[in-house]
């Protein structure tokens, strides 16, 4: 029986690896293959077959779920600072970003540059509401909520101090009127939920990953 699930299961794990939507940067000869290869162990073992595509669908559609959600930053909560290093270095994105510089023939992104990619892709997230931040006002000591409207009339501004370590602040936008720019709090501290961080820049991603290892490839060719 065991056995049966494992092949039912490949198959269809072959199916969704082939099929053009799921990962467009195959070529479509070995698409076709996938596919053909894993109809066929489906219908070899049709119910466990069955078993196995409930099971997959239901766990992407807990995990695409989860991600769609902003998550209390109060549970496991991790400074902005931190995040931003995680994203300039631990992140798929990230290597994406520097893969894409080097098939340009560019020279790769230097620390301060990926912090500053860093900055403008969390600055996004938090804009659209994707992730919530909560902050400590200067002379406080309680963290509290920051609701993603503030983030209309202000905006996290990223420094490197005389000591060279890296600091973030809460700036008015330009353009704001001076009674509302008096009104932006005198921000000490930020966080963000560690495990929505990781979920929106995550260490590996597949489609990311992909197209990391097509643009190193570019990079590789004689110019």
């Amino acid at each position: 029986m065991e056995k049966k699930l494992f092949f039912a299961g490949f198959g269809v794990e072959l199916i969704a690896l082939g099929a053009p939507q799921i990962w467009p940067n195959m070529a479509v000869w070995i698409s076709y293959v996938l596919v053909v290869i894993g109809a066929l162990l489906i219908l070899y073992w049709p119910v466990s077959s069955l078993y196995f595509f409930i099971v997959n669908c239901w766990q992407k559609f807990r995990r695409s779920g989860a991600k769609s959600q902003p998550v209390d930053p109060a549970d496991e909560s991790s400074t902005v600072i931190r995040a931003l290093f995680w994203i300039s270095n631990e992140s798929a994105w990230m290597r994406r970003i520097d893969a894409q510089h080097r098939a340009e023939d560019r020279e790769p992104p230097d620390e301060q540059l990926k912090m500053q990619h860093a900055e403008m892709e969390l600055r996004t997230k938090l804009e659209s509401g994707e992730l919530l931040a909560r902050g400590r006002i200067s002379g406080e000591l309680e963290y509290k909520g920051i609701e993603p409207d503030f983030w209309k009339s202000a905006y996290p501004k990223l420094e490197l101090g005389e000591n060279s370590e890296w600091r973030a602040t809460v700036l008015p936008r330009p353009g704001l009127d001076q009674g509302a720019a008096d009104k932006i709090p005198d921000y000490a501290g930020l966080e963000i939920n560690e495990q929505r961080m990781q979920e929106l820049w995550p260490s590996k991603d597949r489609s990311l990953d992909m197209a990391t290892k097509k643009l190193l490839k570019t990079a590789k060719k004689p110019k």
